[in-house]
């Protein structure tokens, strides 16, 4: 597979893949939720070709195309590289966790290309290890499939099909909310980086960025997009303080 990013080898790729995913993933994850959060089964097939996973109702069933990226087992209390592949799943269900290995080797990230991970003081390792995959396949849903009751799980990226799932115009007050959750997350390294990830890969949005009468004073990004803007401040340390939103059609708060 391909790598879809531009990472600079000077730093670890990790915390760049972060800050690339950070608030396309909250975004799309939220509405995910929203729109199959209800539906009471799941099942997926890596033999298929391609192989598929669904959400399932009595209605109707959703469909999408997985990436296995990793397991993590709560009796060892390990996380697992989809590619060390021990069920020996066809390679275009791990070729997303194949790809995250080889930019390990290529930039010697070793997170990335061990393939059993301690998770004691790092519970958040699935997560950050799932949205760097996102940040590098570009597709931002994931999924936790528990595989028993003792807390394991497989941990998927999915890719959909426009015509299921898409997140459809960007509009200021679902980006300011996609911030938040993202913020409360604590994944982002580059907070000023993350914001222009964004707007690049939704497209759409002007970047506007001020620091008032003080060159050195903290700064000020607006992003402007039909639906409205959305001002984001940050503090003297870099980081984001504070959002606001102007909408230019109000009945947009409805979605």
């Amino acid at each position: 597979m391909a790598v879809m990013v531009s990472l600079d080898p000077r730093y670890r790729p990790i915390p760049q893949l972060l800050d690339i995913a950070a608030f396309m993933a909250a975004e799309t994850q939220d509405l995910l939720h929203e729109r199959y959060g209800g539906y009471p089964t799941w099942s997926v097939d890596l033999n298929a070709d391609p192989p598929q996973f669904r959400f399932e109702s009595p209605e109707r069933s959703a469909t999408f195309r997985p990436h296995f990226v990793g397991s993590t087992s709560a009796h060892t209390g390990t996380w697992m590289w989809g590619w060390n592949n021990i069920n020996r799943f066809p390679e275009p269900a791990v070729a997303l966790a194949g790809t995250l290995r080889r930019i390990g080797t290529d930039l010697g990230d070793p997170d990335l290309t061990t393939p059993t991970l301690p998770l004691a003081g790092r519970d958040n390792l699935p997560n950050v290890l799932v949205a760097a995959a996102q940040a590098v396949v570009g597709e931002y849903a994931w999924y936790r499939a528990p595989t028993d009751d003792a807390g394991s799980a497989a941990w998927f990226v999915l890719a959909a099909d426009p015509a299921e799932f898409t997140l459809g115009e960007s509009k200021p007050h679902i980006l300011g909310k996609a911030i938040i959750n993202a913020l409360s997350v604590g994944q982002i390294v580059d907070h000023r980086a993350a914001l222009h990830h964004y707007a690049e890969q939704r497209g759409g949005i002007t970047v506007t960025e001020t620091r008032g009468a003080n060159p050195a004073g903290p700064l000020t990004v607006v992003l402007s997009m039909a639906a409205g803007d959305l001002t984001v401040d940050f503090d003297d340390a870099g980081h984001i303080s504070r959002t606001r939103n102007v909408l230019n059609r109000p009945e947009d708060l409805h979605r």
